[in-house]
C-alpha cells in the first residue's frame, strides 16, 4: 500500500537542528521507566511548560500513581490544560494506512496535540507509539515514525522523550539504527538484579556506551559553544572599547567646542562605518539649526 512521506520543513535545511532535544530511553523495568517518566513529567510542571504523554494504558496507572506520590495531581494539571494523555495505541490506529504511518495522518492528529488551541507555552512529548511498533515486529514502521516526529519538530519546536523496551531488540542493528535517529541517548532504565532478561547482556553494554558516547560528545557541544560565544562577546566589548577610545582621544586633542563637535562625527562617522555623517546644533530658539560638521 502506498503511503505518503513527510516533506521537508518550509524555510528549513535537512540538516538544521532544532535547538531542543528528541531523546530516547531503554528500559527493562517498566515501574522504573515511570520514574523517569514522571520526572520528565515534573521538570517540564517546573519550566512551566505544557506535558503531552502518548503513553499505552498498561504504563497509565502506574506513571499516575508515581505522579501522586511526587505530590503531582495529574486530574488538576489536565484541568489547568498542563498535561494531556492519549492512548499511544489508539493514535496509532489515526495514523496508519496498513503497516506504515501516514504522514499528513500524523500532521493533523498529533500536530494537534504539540499545539493544542490556546495553549502558548512550551511543550515536551513522552511516546511510546514507536514501542508499540517496535515490539510488534513492524520496526521499519517505528524507524518512519521517527522520522515523522523529528520532522514535526521543526515545524513546532518542542522536547521529545520515546521510549523502547530492551527486550523488543534481537541485535546491536535494531539498538543501533534507533540510536541514530534520536539527539540523545539516556542510561538503560534496568530492571533489578534477578528480574534482568538473561538474553541481553551485550545490548545492555550496547546502549549503556552510547549512552556515555551521546554525554561527552553533547558536554563537548555545548563547551565549544560556551567557548565560541565568550570570544565573540570578548571581540564585541575590544572592538566597542576601540571605538570609545579612539573617539575620547579625538575629543581631547580638539582645543575649541566648535572643533570638538567635529572630531565626534568624524570619529562616530569612522567607527561605524558611514559613508556620511552630520551635526547640527539647535539655537535657543529651538528652530535655528547650525551645521556643525558634515564628513
Amino acid at each position: 500500500m502506498t503511503t505518503t512521506t513527510p516533506p521537508e520543513a518550509p524555510g528549513l535545511a535537512v540538516h538544521e537542528r532544532v535547538d531542543r532535544d528528541h531523546t530516547v530511553q531503554f528500559y527493562e523495568s517498566a515501574e522504573h521507566l515511570c520514574h523517569v517518566v514522571a520526572d520528565f513529567v515534573a521538570d517540564g510542571f517546573a519550566s512551566g511548560e505544557a506535558v503531552v504523554l502518548v503513553l499505552t494504558m498498561g504504563h497509565h496507572e502506574a506513571l499516575r500513581a508515581r505522579l501522586s506520590m511526587m505530590g503531582v495531581a495529574d486530574d488538576i494539571a489536565r484541568a489547568l490544560r498542563r498535561l494531556t494523555t492519549v492512548d499511544a495505541e489508539e493514535i496509532l490506529g489515526r495514523v496508519m494506512v496498513g503497516s506504515m504511518p501516514d504522514w499528513h495522518r500524523f500532521q493533523s492528529t498529533v500536530g494537534a496535540l504539540v499545539r493544542p488551541p490556546g495553549v502558548e507555552r512550551s511543550v515536551r512529548v513522552y511516546g511510546e507509539m514507536v514501542d508499540v511498533l517496535w515490539r510488534e515486529g513492524n520496526t521499519a514502521g517505528a524507524m518512519a515514525l521517527e522520522q515523522m516526529w523529528s520532522e514535526l519538530r521543526k515545524v513546532h519546536p518542542f522536547s521529545l522523550l520515546c521510549a523502547y523496551s530492551i527486550r523488543g531488540f534481537r541485535d546491536e542493528l535494531g539498538v543501533q539504527a534507533v540510536c541514530r535517529s534520536h539527539d540523545a541517548v539516556l542510561p538503560l532504565v534496568e530492571a533489578p538484579p534477578g528480574e534482568r532478561p538473561s538474553e541481553t547482556p551485550i545490548l545492555r553494554a550496547l546502549v549503556s556506551e552510547i549512552a556515555y558516547r551521546t554525554q561527552i560528545e553533547r558536554a563537548l557541544r555545548r563547551s565549544v559553544s560556551e567557548l565560541r560565544e565568550a570570544e565573540e562577546t570578548a571581540r564585541r566589548n575590544n572592538e566597542q572599547a576601540r571605538r570609545i577610545a579612539t573617539i575620547t582621544a579625538a575629543i581631547a586633542e580638539a582645543v575649541t567646542a566648535q572643533q570638538v563637535l567635529e572630531a565626534v562625527v568624524d570619529q562616530v562617522a569612522s567607527a561605524l562605518r558611514a559613508s556620511t555623517a552630520g551635526l547640527w546644533t539647535t539655537a535657543d530658539d529651538g528652530h535655528t539649526a547650525t551645521p556643525c560638521r558634515r564628513s
